[in-house]
């Protein structure tokens, strides 16, 4: 690997709906960390052919007055090529995750579905269209290939739960792990809850076309238009009559889906998720 002042010392790897949006506008904001324009560059799994150069070239920005640069993917957690293909160019770097209820990550996951023109079904239905709803949530079939490679020392295990209670604690343990200065996150706020689009057919249009421009290797420009104020304009939060829920039999159903599997995470990691996350 070439010795460069731009390449990255840090990757978020996911998994979605886990507050990457807010890690995104926090570490951008952080006057000592870079971070690209735009999330999910997606370098180490769809666009690896690509090459280094092309990945390396979001951070020709990155001098010496920052400590950490680094890009935010929540994909690269469910891709072992992925795994390997860091491992290969940075066997030293950080990495991140963010850890969340499954059965709430999961819910989260389909709501955005809905949002983005993905998909007009109900939740279980959903699931069978698109099962990396659930696949997503299990947090130990996909963590191991990761420490199979990184020492422990290396992966950051961040928990949603302090997010939504603690910003600041949430921001410290990041600034701590990254080796950079505490920065207030109390100007992040709340970022991303939940939305549903004005228009199902404009929403789907526009992800397809997210989607073009990312094979055509501009996702600086994704990134500019999601935070144009003509995003704005497509989109509402759910007035509260109207915001999708799980049922309690639904939520017992999918807590018997992840509890083996979350057993696993808390042998790798020593956590009591659980407990923390099922009662059990």
């Amino acid at each position: 690997m070439e010795s460069s002042n731009n390449i990255p010392s840090f990757i978020f790897i996911g998994p979605d709906k886990t507050g990457s949006s807010w890690l995104f506008e926090y570490l951008r904001s952080h006057p000592q960390c870079f971070v690209p324009e735009c999330k999910d560059i997606y370098f180490f799994d769809r666009y690896f052919k690509k090459g280094a150069s092309w990945y390396l070239s979001f951070f020709k920005s990155v001098n010496s007055n920052f400590s950490a640069s680094g890009e935010i993917c929540h994909d690269y957690l469910f891709s072992l090529d992925a795994a390997n293909r860091i491992y290969s160019f940075n066997p030293e770097i950080k990495l991140l995750t963010s850890l969340r209820n499954p059965v709430d990550r999961s819910f989260s996951h389909y709501l955005y579905l809905v949002r983005s023109g993905i998909t007009k079904t109900d939740f279980w239905s959903a699931i069978e269209e698109h099962p990396e709803i659930i696949d997503n949530s299990l947090y130990f079939k996909h963590l191991n290939g990761y420490f199979g490679l990184f020492p422990r020392q290396h992966i950051c295990i961040l928990d949603f739960s302090t997010l939504k209670n603690s910003q600041s604690d949430y921001a410290a343990t990041i600034c701590e792990f990254l080796g950079i200065d505490f920065y207030d996150p109390s100007n992040i706020g709340i970022v991303r809850s939940a939305e549903k689009a004005r228009s199902f057919y404009i929403a789907k249009l526009l992800k397809t076309m997210a989607s073009l421009v990312r094979d055509l290797g501009f996702p600086n420009l994704v990134g500019k238009i999601k935070h144009s104020r003509i995003i704005l304009l497509l989109y509402r939060s759910y007035r509260n009559e109207e915001m999708p829920t799980l049922s309690p039999s639904d939520r017992t159903s999918l807590e018997q889906y992840f509890i083996e599997d979350t057993k696993h995470l808390d042998s790798l990691i020593g956590t009591t998720y659980v407990k923390n996350w099922f009662g059990a």
